[in-house]
């Protein structure tokens, strides 16, 4: 999509749909270490589910509910990784999408 109209998704949207995406890569690299582990959240697994198909076009073009989208993501990484520790895993994972803070506001 080169111009806005086009399939209706402002440029706020795809920002916030790419933050989306990195959030869920947060997520995922404490889920594969978990894994390891034998630790594994079947809600974790169907919000990746959702989060991901929230990014495709024509899905989801509300900023608002992409905010929540990646606020939960960001709490549900950050309750795996206690999860993880306390199964004896790696906490020091430092790949940008295992430390992402999203903003206070959708301008940050």
């Amino acid at each position: 999509c080169t111009k806005i109209g086009v399939c209706g998704k402002k440029p706020e949207v795809a920002a916030l749909q790419d933050l989306l995406i990195h959030t869920v890569k947060g997520l995922s690299l404490y889920a594969v270490e978990g894994r390891k582990l034998g630790v594994n959240d079947d809600y974790v697994n169907k919000f990746t589910c959702e989060a991901i198909f929230s990014t495709l076009t024509n899905v989801d073009f509300d900023p608002e509910r992409l905010v929540q989208l990646i606020n939960e993501g960001v709490n549900l990484r950050d309750s795996l990784k206690q999860k993880v520790v306390a199964a004896g895993g790696k906490a020091d994972l430092t790949e940008g999408p295992a430390t992402f803070t999203p903003g206070a506001t959708v301008e940050d």
